[in-house]
C-alpha cells in the first residue's frame, strides 16, 4: 500500500543486425510499468504497455533516442517499422528520451544474478519472465523500483515491507528464512547514503 507503481528491470546486451554487420548495444528487459515509475514520455511514438509482456503478444522495443540518432539518423517514420535485434524482428513502438541514463552509471550491483548495466540503453524490451524462473522463489537476478504513494514516508514504508518479510519467512521459510526488504531512495543507491557535512 506504500508505493502506487512498482517496476523489475534486468539487462543484457542484445545484437543489431544493421549497417550490413551485427553489434552488440546495451539492453534493458523491462516491466511495462517503468515508464510510470519513472515518470518518463517518450519522444515518439508510445511506452510499453501491460499487454506487450503477455507471452502471445508480438515482439516489440523502444530504442533510445541516442540510437535513434546515431544508427537510424532520426527518422520519424521508424515508429511502427521494425529492426531484426538478437535474430528475431522486433516492431518499433517508442523512442526513449535524450540523455535518459537508467540504470546510473554509479549504482552499485546487488543481489544474485547478472549485473545490471547503467547507462544509456539502446534498447527497451518488454519483461518477459519464462521457464522455471516464472514461478522459482529463488530467482532473484532482476532488480525492483518503486514509486511511493504521496504522503507516504519512507519509514512508514519500511514498516510495511518489514512487515512483509516477515510473513514470506513464514510462509516460505526455505527461500525467505532471513530475508528481508529495505527501501533504498534512488539518489542514495547511486552516490551513497551521504550527508550534508558541517
Amino acid at each position: 500500500r506504500s508505493f502506487n507503481s512498482i517496476a523489475m528491470f534486468g539487462s543484457s546486451g542484445l545484437r543489431w543486425d544493421g549497417d550490413g554487420r551485427k553489434q552488440e548495444f546495451p539492453t534493458l528487459h523491462v516491466s511495462p510499468s517503468l515508464s510510470s515509475v519513472l515518470q518518463i514520455r517518450p519522444v515518439l511514438g508510445r511506452a510499453l504497455l501491460p499487454e506487450d509482456a503477455d507471452d502471445a503478444a508480438g515482439k516489440v522495443m523502444m530504442i533510445g533516442h541516442e540510437f535513434w540518432l546515431s544508427r537510424l539518423a532520426g527518422n520519424p517514420g521508424i515508429i511502427g517499422q521494425t529492426l531484426r535485434v538478437d535474430d528475431a524482428v522486433r516492431t518499433v513502438v517508442g523512442i526513449l528520451p535524450p540523455g535518459l541514463e537508467f540504470p546510473m552509471e554509479r549504482e552499485r550491483g546487488s543481489g544474485t544474478g547478472s549485473i545490471v548495466k547503467g547507462g544509456v540503453q539502446a534498447f527497451w524490451m518488454p519483461l518477459r519472465i519464462q521457464g522455471p524462473d516464472r514461478t522459482s522463489r529463488g530467482a532473484r537476478m532482476f532488480r525492483v523500483i518503486d514509486r511511493l504513494q504521496p504522503g507516504v514516508t519512507r519509514d512508514a514504508a519500511e514498516t510495511e515491507l518489514a512487515t512483509l518479510s516477515r510473513r514470506l519467512a513464514m510462509d516460505h521459510p526455505v527461500s525467505n528464512r532471513g530475508g528481508h526488504f529495505e527501501p533504498v531512495g534512488l539518489r542514495d543507491k547511486v552516490l551513497g547514503r551521504t550527508r550534508q557535512g558541517i
